[in-house]
């Protein structure tokens, strides 16, 4: 598959980085070059133009593209841009993202059947959810009384040996201090990659700020090569 992500700033970036190993190349279409430079120091393949102008996708052979993913924040610009893509190309699926601030549809899927308005959270389902689960089943578990640790392949041969000892000393000292014992199995799963971290943490890539999160017996965090 051949995606093109529309967007005014790096968002759906941020969202769809690791889709394309997985599901398809996406190349991404911004308003300006500074934003483009952003996705280019990220390895992400980028275009920059404005957004409602035929121009811009003319130079961009839109029928390459199988499916075109579209997110303005502007309603009325949104609609602008799906319209400048259905007048350019009749067979071009449109996934349009909506969200609290542009969620009038003015385009009914009923008068463009290859129009699709999709919640700008759902977009996890649709594209993260099915890679994540994937990596998550090739996970090196290993057990050790009450506590599950969740190891990436890469890692586990390494990790193993540091990571329980630790995992069980702090279930010690922290029961100890607060004079609680959770009751287990208490699951620890420790990612390399820190957007596969926030997926499974938030549902969203990104989480800046935060190395680690803990939901009632599950803990997930970076791993050092985060």
């Amino acid at each position: 598959m051949q995606y093109l992500a529309i967007c005014e700033d790096d968002l759906l970036f941020q969202f769809m980085r690791n889709v394309a190993t997985e599901q398809g190349d996406v190349r991404y279409l911004v308003p300006n070059a500074k934003i483009a430079q952003r996705i280019r120091r990220q390895q992400g393949k980028v275009w920059h133009g404005d957004l409602l102008k035929e121009e811009t996708y003319k130079k961009i052979k839109l029928h390459h593209v199988d499916q075109a993913i579209v997110f303005v924040r502007d309603a009325d610009e949104q609609e602008r841009a799906c319209r400048v893509l259905r007048g350019l190309d009749k067979n071009i699926s449109i996934v349009s993202l909506t969200s609290e601030k542009n969620g009038k549809k003015k385009i009914k899927e009923a008068d463009d059947p290859l129009l699709r308005h999709l919640q700008l959270a759902d977009i996890f389902a649709e594209f993260c959810a099915t890679q994540l689960l994937d990596t998550l089943d090739t996970f090196v578990v290993v057990r050790d009384g009450d506590i599950i640790l969740k190891l990436h392949p890469d890692e586990a041969a390494v990790m193993r040996e540091y990571a329980m000892p630790l995992a069980q000393d702090a279930l010690k000292t922290l029961s100890r201090k607060y004079r609680f014992t959770p009751k287990g199995p208490i699951l620890v799963e420790m990612f390399p990659s820190h957007d596969d971290f926030a997926v499974r943490t938030l549902g969203l890539p990104g989480l800046l700020g935060a190395l680690g999160a803990c939901f009632g017996r599950v803990v997930t965090l970076d791993s050092p090569r985060a």
